[in-house]
């Protein structure tokens, strides 16, 4: 168990540590093979075939986490798709009592989104952090 009187800071990053990783993974493993095929009249299995080698080439590259790099790359307004989904982002369980719990104690909290603020979704179906814990501040890599 945590000594929660030794941590002065709390360092929370989104994706897979708040955030369930199904958003992400049907997004990019789904979602956008099956635009990418629309727009270029490809069968979803062809569109597969010719994105996976090149973002199996980008994972872990700040390229790989960049919003703008993929619509140039792949011609889609990925920021657009990403809002199209946002019903599907959800919390991983017991990220919430765990968030609420943080909103009782003294550290402060540091969230960090690998993309730029203008990059974020917003809207009613986004989680509003600074309501689940005022004392947050938000990180965001620049990249």
């Amino acid at each position: 168990m945590l000594n929660w009187a030794h941590i002065d800071s709390v360092l929370l990053d989104l994706d897979g540590t708040l955030l369930d990783l199904h958003y992400d993974n049907y997004f990019w493993n789904e979602f956008v093979p099956a635009r990418y095929a629309q727009n270029r009249s490809l069968s979803v299995t062809d569109a597969k075939t010719k994105l996976s080698p090149r973002m199996l080439e980008l994972q872990g590259t700040l390229d790989w986490y960049c919003v703008d790099f993929w619509s140039k790359e792949l011609n889609l307004d990925i920021l657009a798709l990403k809002t199209e989904l946002r019903h599907l982002i959800k919390l991983r369980p017991g990220a919430r009592s765990f968030l609420s719990y943080l909103q009782t104690q003294t550290q402060r909290v540091i969230m960090n989104w690998a993309i730029p603020r203008r990059n974020r979704l917003s809207g009613k179906n986004f989680i509003c952090w600074k309501h689940l814990i005022p004392n947050a501040h938000c990180l965001s890599t620049t990249i």
